[in-house]
């Protein structure tokens, strides 16, 4: 029987590659990003969809997005039922989002990155020892990545001491965690401070000890201790002071160019030898470092002559988009119906950074003070006005904590004297607001 051929072996059957789900990115500050984004970082609720189409910039989707009609939320049911359907465009609004939290996280993390590694050397204005209030408080001015995490845990508007309250009271782990990065930036700064003290006596030591052929070279002479107290001292210090007053920002201690010409010129005046980094730390401790404050925008229409700002054209010439009415023509399109008073009051900031704080959560007042400053109802940064900077941007808030508050106690000082010499019915009262404190102050020339 002659054999049976083998039977063929089954085909394999080629099976399409199942497309992978890109791995879900944890978003690193996400109240910050859904502030930024005007979309969270999780979920899938239909708001959320159509806001991040809404971003979607491409025409295919703004083609979308322009099909939708209705209200918000009638548009919000319509994409829902379009997504059963349409499985890509799905995919499209997830991989959009995904792709700007890698890019938040990008950005962010080198925020921190840059952050953590910038050591002021200068005197440290909280204690060395314990965790009470004013050290993480304190700590928590000085860095704006660590400020930043805990109002994205205990909410954006408050104030450092309010924030150091609330983190000394929690018991969370990641809370613990931040106090730790706190505590860890002050044994930090006390290192750069010591070392900024110890400079001097440490090119001091370099002359210490029997020289040889190994070490030739210039003679280190050995310093005198330094002494700011005597005639000298006050010649010195009076010299110091004459030197900086007419800067408009006093040099970092890095520009050690600048700080030996002035510590020559303070030499001189003295008739002793005083370092770079000795008159810095004489400048510190007598209060005259300072920084160049930005403009300031006062909200204050009790104040003589005050006039609101004229934002529109500032806006338009940033870039913002034709379509978005400002002023009046916003409030006539209401184009402020739909905005929270929190956006609102976020919108007075892009034109005043001192007093606004005093109707921030009266709808109707922030409202009649956007219309009045020709501002937009939503944000100019997103629509347009890419190189519009805010009023009361953080560089504003860095500038008004680090130089014009810690003056309030000279201003204070200032008054009280004041007081003394004249009835108190000539004596003006003591300011108590930071745009009165601005004015104030630079009236005293103590800006």
């Amino acid at each position: 029987m002659a054999d049976t051929p083998p039977e063929p072996a089954p085909m394999e059957v080629e099976t399409p590659p199942e497309e992978e789900e890109e791995e879900e990115v944890e978003c690193d500050y996400p109240g910050r990003f859904k502030n930024k984004h005007k979309y969270p970082a999780t979920g899938e609720a239909k708001s959320t969809m159509l806001a991040i189409l809404r971003k979607m910039k491409r025409d295919k989707h703004t083609r979308v997005y322009a099909s939708l009609t209705g209200g918000i939320t009638q548009k919000q049911n319509a994409l829902m039922e379009l997504l059963k359907s349409d499985k890509a465009l799905e995919r499209d609004i997830l991989d959009h989002r995904r792709k700007a939290i890698k890019q938040w996280n990008k950005e962010r993390r080198a925020e921190d990155k840059a952050a953590a590694g910038v050591v002021d050397a200068g005197p440290v204005p909280y204690r060395e020892a314990g965790e009470g209030l004013d050290v993480v408080a304190g700590a928590m001015r000085e860095r704006a990545d660590l400020l930043a995490a805990a109002r994205e845990r205990f909410g954006e508007e408050l104030k450092a001491s309010v924030l150091a309250q609330k983190l000394l009271a929690s018991e969370a782990q990641e809370d613990r965690e931040l106090i730790d990065k706190l505590l860890a930036h002050r044994k930090a700064r006390y290192a750069a401070w010591r070392e900024t003290l110890s400079g001097d006596r440490q090119l001091r030591n370099l002359g210490d000890g029997p020289r040889t052929a190994a070490s030739a070279g210039p003679q280190v002479i050995r310093a005198a201790p330094v002494n700011w107290s005597d005639a000298a001292g006050d010649k010195g210090t009076k010299a110091l002071e004459e030197a900086l007053d007419p800067l408009d920002e006093t040099p970092p201690l890095s520009d050690t160019a600048t700080w030996d010409a002035i510590a020559k010129t303070v030499s001189a005046a003295a008739g002793r030898d005083y370092t770079g980094k000795q008159c810095y730390c004489r400048a510190s401790g007598e209060g005259y470092l300072h920084a160049k404050l930005p403009d300031a925008h006062i909200y204050d229409p009790s104040m003589k002559n005050w006039r609101p700002r004229a934002m529109e054209h500032l806006l338009r010439a940033a870039g913002l988009d034709e379509s978005i009415p400002c002023g009046k023509a916003a409030l006539e399109a209401d184009a402020f119906k739909e905005v929270s008073t929190k956006k609102l009051y976020e919108r007075l900031g892009d034109a005043y950074n001192l007093g606004a704080h005093a109707i921030r959560g009266d709808r109707d007042k922030l409202i009649d003070a956007l219309v009045e400053a020709d501002m937009c109802a939503l944000d100019p940064c997103e629509n347009g006005a890419t190189s519009f900077k805010r009023a009361s941007s953080v560089w504003f808030q860095r500038a008004l904590n680090s130089e014009m508050l810690p003056r309030r106690k000279v201003l204070a000082s200032l008054e009280a004297s004041e007081a003394r010499l004249e009835s108190p019915s000539d004596g003006d009262d003591l300011v108590r607001t930071d745009a009165a404190v601005y004015g104030r102050l630079s009236q005293k020339n103590l800006m």
